[in-house]
């Protein structure tokens, strides 16, 4: 069975620059799985969101994926 869990690396107010209503925050956070059958942890992603005061996700409406890996390759965008 395989669980996942995320780890906030960064979170911030969001630059005016961004466009976002006053309060909304910025995040960065990584995505990891967890092999319970192997005991093991892995990277699965880096993903940045804005989260609104009333808990809606900013911007596109979804989180913006930096990093994902997949079949083991890692694949980054700039």
């Amino acid at each position: 069975m395989q669980t996942s869990h995320e780890v906030t690396v960064r979170e911030e107010p969001a630059p005016a620059t961004a466009g976002q209503v006053a309060g909304t925050m910025s995040f960065i956070k990584d995505w990891y799985g967890y092999d319970e059958t192997r005991g093991e942890s892995f990277f699965v992603a880096t993903v940045h969101y804005y989260k609104r005061p009333d808990g809606s996700i900013g911007a596109s409406g979804k989180q913006d994926p930096k990093i994902v890996v997949v079949g083991g390759v890692r694949y980054i965008d700039p």
